[in-house]
């Protein structure tokens, strides 16, 4: 009996600390584990930013969907949002219930007041979706002439102007010469001027003819002149055009796993 008590004694303290060593063991492993999952999830939130910086929003939302089942950390849910947003119309519903998750995770955010911006400006844009579904087609209509091309004066009238009053200038040209070769024909033939007035009465008309088609054309040309600067300075002092909005966009929230 005394050998029996001996042997609990001594082996007793050896047995306490085999249990002990053990307990440590199997304690240590779900810490080990949890380790393993941060790491993991800190290496996809990294893989997610690099994505959303480059562009690739499905791959930012696979990475930051998955970051967040292995650590849901309430950041996550923003940057998630952050890469549904980014998809544009295609993205707004996720990227609205995600806004609001992460707000109901992390209501005293730092960036609440962006959250909260956002989540407007997504509802919005379902609701504009919505009502675009909800609309009839629009029938086939030949497209509207915009306002510019309306109020813009058509450049065609003064090229009409100056062609027609080059062709003018011609007539008046042609004339007028011909009643010079008349008139030099008739003087060959009366030195003195002593010719019947009537033969002379043809000379003075081609002439005068000439002298008003000369008048018509400068006329008519010098008013496509003026008309062709007046339409090109309105064409280049026309109404301005509104440029491209730039959309703030913010990239999302640093994580602490």
């Amino acid at each position: 009996m005394q050998r029996l008590y001996r042997f609990v004694a001594y082996t007793a303290p050896w047995l306490v600390a085999f249990h002990c060593a053990v307990g440590a063991a199997f304690a240590g492993e779900p810490e080990r584990e949890e380790e393993k999952k941060q790491a993991e999830a800190r290496a996809l939130h990294q893989r997610g930013a690099t994505a959303y910086d480059l562009g690739n929003f499905d791959e930012a939302i696979a990475a930051f969907r998955a970051a967040y089942e292995l650590s849901p950390a309430p950041g996550l849910l923003f940057n998630l949002a952050q890469a549904y947003r980014g998809k544009g119309k295609e993205g707004c519903a996720d990227a609205l219930r995600t806004y609001k998750a992460y707000l109901r995770a992390a209501p005293d955010a730092s960036n609440r007041d962006v959250a909260s911006e956002q989540i407007s400006e997504m509802d919005r844009c379902v609701k504009a979706q919505a009502e675009a579904n909800a609309a009839p087609p629009a029938p086939n209509e030949p497209p509207a002439q915009s306002p510019d091309a309306a109020s813009t004066p058509p450049t065609w009238p003064a090229v009409l102007l100056g062609v027609t009053g080059l062709a003018a200038l011609g007539i008046g040209t042609g004339l007028n010469v011909s009643a010079h070769a008349e008139f030099d024909n008739l003087e060959a033939q009366c030195p003195a001027h002593d010719c019947d007035p009537a033969d002379w009465e043809p000379y003075q008309l081609r002439e005068n003819v000439s002298f008003g088609m000369f008048g018509v054309g400068a006329a008519l040309v010098v008013g496509g002149a003026i008309y062709w600067v007046i339409t090109a300075t309105t064409q280049s002092s026309g109404p301005t055009k509104p440029g491209p909005v730039r959309a703030s966009f913010h990239r999302g929230v640093t994580i602490a796993f």
